[in-house]
């Protein structure tokens, strides 16, 4: 069992006598398994979140750097905004490779769920909620900083441009979508072509805090007050362009159309404290679209779920057969 070593660091802390370890059943890229008490019901749970070492994957998704931006990232949210994020604690790297983090779970109900079963909350509290969620990733989008690329100073990929940054990791997922037999030449010619529109720049935006994933399911909900108590999963977080987490977030709202009021919703919400106005926003997403798509496509190929619906999409987006 490869959370023996992880298991045994928890279970030596005298702080967790009594506690046990179970799979989570949340859906995560990662390992995560779940850390509760079994005497007194107010005790805090955790999550173990273990970072697999992959042979295929880019430098800057290896365990350790993941785990790292997770923290770093945590901390500079509260310390910077006082929004609420989870504490952690770096457990460290077994003998293959995998890093562990120890992460206090935020009880409630994720914001994805209320999205997925409707008559959870009222139309009206699920628009508040989805309001506030736009606010946050704002307040977010509020941490610049001096370059772009990873949040980690330590990292060699920084970039003075969002043209270079961008090109460069586009390619990387390019080529490695054709050394897997997933896209072909004129696949790549396609965003090689949409990487030279003068829309890549049409923009106003320095090197921003991106989330990188601010899916609704992570984002946190208490179910009594019906108000975000927590953000979670910064382990992709960057300094990019705004317009990429928005994108992201337009992404996971788009399909089904019946999502697309809280779309709405959610960037004027955004806008109201970042500023600007939605049509310009949605422009710069319709642009950022089709690159969203081929993260998309690098990250599900080795899950056999998505391959089917990867195939229609690449000819979707691309054109190209």
């Amino acid at each position: 069992m490869r959370t023996e070593y992880f298991t045994d660091l928890i279970t030596r802390k005298p702080e967790f006598s009594g506690y046990s370890l179970r799979r989570s059943d949340k859906f995560s890229q990662n390992e995560l398994f779940y850390l509760t008490s079994e005497g007194e019901p107010k005790s805090k749970s955790y999550y173990l979140k273990i970072f697999p070492n992959k042979l295929d994957q880019f430098p800057e998704d290896s365990p350790i750097k993941k785990a790292e931006r997770e923290l770093t990232a945590a901390q500079l949210i509260r310390d910077e905004l006082g929004l609420y994020v989870p504490a952690s604690t770096y457990l460290g790297q077994d003998e293959s490779g995998d890093t562990a983090i120890l992460q206090e779970e935020i009880p409630g109900i994720d914001l994805d769920q209320l999205v997925r079963q409707p008559g959870t909350v009222s139309v009206d509290n699920l628009m508040h909620i989805v309001k506030q969620a736009g606010i946050s990733l704002a307040r977010i989008h509020g941490l610049k900083s001096a370059s772009y690329g990873d949040l980690l100073l330590n990292y060699p990929e920084r970039y003075s441009s969002w043209l270079e940054c961008f090109t460069v990791d586009v390619r990387k997922r390019l080529s490695r979508g054709m050394r897997l037999g997933i896209l072909n030449q004129k696949h790549a010619d396609y965003f090689e072509e949409r990487l030279g529109s003068s829309a890549l720049n049409d923009n106003d935006s320095v090197p921003t805090l991106c989330h990188n994933d601010f899916g609704f399911k992570n984002i946190i909900i208490d179910m009594g007050t019906t108000e975000i108590v927590g953000l979670i999963d910064f382990e992709d977080a960057r300094y990019w362009i705004p317009e990429w987490d928005l994108t992201r977030v337009n992404a996971a709202l788009e399909y089904p159309s019946s999502n697309l009021d809280l779309r709405d919703e959610f960037l004027d919400g955004y806008v109201s404290h970042h500023g600007g106005d939605t049509s310009h926003l949605m422009k710069q997403i319709e642009y950022y679209k089709p690159f969203e798509s081929l993260n998309y496509w690098i990250w599900g190929w080795m899950l056999p779920l998505h391959k089917e619906n990867i195939v229609k999409d690449i000819v979707r987006v691309t054109k190209v057969h």
